[in-house]
């Protein structure tokens, strides 16, 4: 399903962000309880407001720049390796319908696999040409249109990565110190969200976890050669 309006820009450059910033957030409210409460809550409201494109360009921004090398351990962009001859992600005669229909609606042969051998840069190029085509055909395609999505939240996070680490933690230790404040219990819920962002940043996000989401983009946007 699209999510509605600018729906990738919000799911996939604002939410990261938002993520990251969360701790901060959680450790004001486990000092000072009231500042997000009543008429308090129109200040971060509105300074939401104001910083919501700024926070997506952010997040897109940190997840391009870590995205090549994530390619680099993939062995190439998920899109292109899976066009390659020498991929396994496809049997050999499902590979060739993709290549025979994506040649025939290009104009640009597929490389034999003789010749994906002698010149791999060469034949990448002509995939890499497929994929570009598929995009342009494809951009309407709810289905393909979500899991781009996801890949590019995934990705993103990764690369915010080392701050959501360190927020977290700190966001950990901040609300667990406000104990000693007089706040009462007001620490609890805040601590526990925080150590569980915590968990989530050291142990959940990595290069597989956005591999799974990138994958899956790529068989996506690859099978939809068998409409054209």
């Amino acid at each position: 399903m699209r999510i509605p309006g600018d729906g990738y820009i919000w799911a996939a450059r604002v939410c990261p962000v938002l993520i990251v910033a969360l701790p901060v957030g959680l450790a004001t409210y486990a000092w000072v309880p009231d500042v997000f409460s009543g008429s308090n809550m129109a200040w971060p409201v509105t300074l939401f407001g104001g910083v919501a494109l700024l926070l997506a360009q952010l997040g897109r921004d940190r997840g391009r720049d870590r995205e090549p090398f994530l390619f680099s351990l993939w062995h190439g962009k998920p899109t292109t390796r899976m066009l390659r001859h020498r991929d396994t992600t496809y049997d050999s005669i499902t590979l060739t319908r993709y290549h025979d229909k994506l040649g025939a609606a290009t104009g640009c042969r597929a490389p034999t696999p003789d010749e994906e051998l002698i010149d791999p840069e060469a034949s990448d190029e002509v995939y890499e040409s497929y994929v570009e085509f598929l995009k342009e055909r494809t951009r309407d395609h709810d289905l393909i249109r979500s899991e781009n999505t996801s890949y590019g939240f995934r990705r993103n996070v990764w690369g915010l990565r080392p701050v959501g680490v360190v927020l977290s933690l700190a966001g950990t230790v901040a609300a667990a110190l406000a104990f000693l404040g007089p706040c009462g219990t007001t620490w609890v819920v805040p601590g526990i969200i925080n150590l569980l962002l915590s968990v989530f940043w050291l142990v959940r996000v990595n290069p597989d976890w956005v591999r799974i989401a990138a994958d899956a983009y790529a068989q996506r946007l690859v099978a939809s050669a068998d409409s054209l």
